[in-house]
């Protein structure tokens, strides 16, 4: 349910061109919020996601001044240091848009298992980018050796295996600047995607399978009715 409930916040997410920060901060408040909770009906899953949204879309229109540090802000950090060769303008992304959002999309199918609450953020962020480049770039960049991430990487190379059958490609937003169009959260087949990693983790290790979303059941809002 929570996979099922996040594909759709990714979703709306789109429909709106709201930023990817702005998911990341609906889900930690999502699930913040439902660590404190018992027995929380199905029926209300919907109405506590929505509400995590309009809270973080309103961060987004306080211009970011007061947020906690999300996935997608420890991946535009990583980023932005592996990148930054002007020291002077080191406030302006220096990374390329299309490595940002290929790692993000590894990000988005992950963050849809409850398993990657296991995980603190940033260790997520650096085993990710490792995926996509190296032990030595995530030390030089993060700090972090091996044995910090290694459990992390481990358990997402099933989830690197699936997206790389899917290569992303930026999209065009009416009225985002093209050098802001790779913050813009975009939505794919998000739950098909982690249906194949749950497959091929079944197959290796049963026992570590997390359950199976039962299918979509959210309706995402019409393009038309933005």
């Amino acid at each position: 349910m929570r996979s099922i409930l996040l594909d759709w916040l990714l979703e709306v997410c789109e429909v709106y061109m709201l930023h990817r920060e702005t998911f990341y901060l609906a889900q930690d408040f999502f699930d913040r919020f439902m660590l404190t909770q018992k027995n929380i009906n199905k029926t209300m899953l919907q109405l506590i996601g929505i509400t995590t949204l309009f809270i973080a879309a309103k961060l987004e229109a306080l211009k970011w001044e007061l947020c906690p540090v999300t996935i997608v802000s420890w991946l535009n950090l990583y980023l932005q240091v592996d990148a930054v060769k002007d020291v002077p303008k080191v406030l302006l992304p220096q990374y390329s848009q299309e490595k940002f959002i290929e790692i993000a999309q590894l990000l988005d199918i992950c963050i849809l298992d409850v398993n990657s609450l296991d995980f603190q953020y940033r260790i997520l962020v650096a085993a990710a980018l490792c995926c996509y480049t190296s032990v030595l770039v995530v030390k030089r960049v993060t700090g972090l050796d091996w044995d910090s991430i290694a459990e992390c990487v481990e358990w997402m190379e099933p989830f690197v295996r699936v997206a790389k059958k899917y290569p992303v490609k930026l999209k065009n937003f009416k009225k985002i600047a093209a050098e802001d169009r790779h913050n813009i959260q975009t939505h794919t087949n998000y739950l098909d995607m982690l249906d194949e990693v749950h497959y091929e983790i079944e197959l290796t290790v049963p026992s570590q399978r997390s359950p199976v979303s039962t299918g979509g059941i959210i309706t995402p809002p019409k393009s038309s009715e933005k």
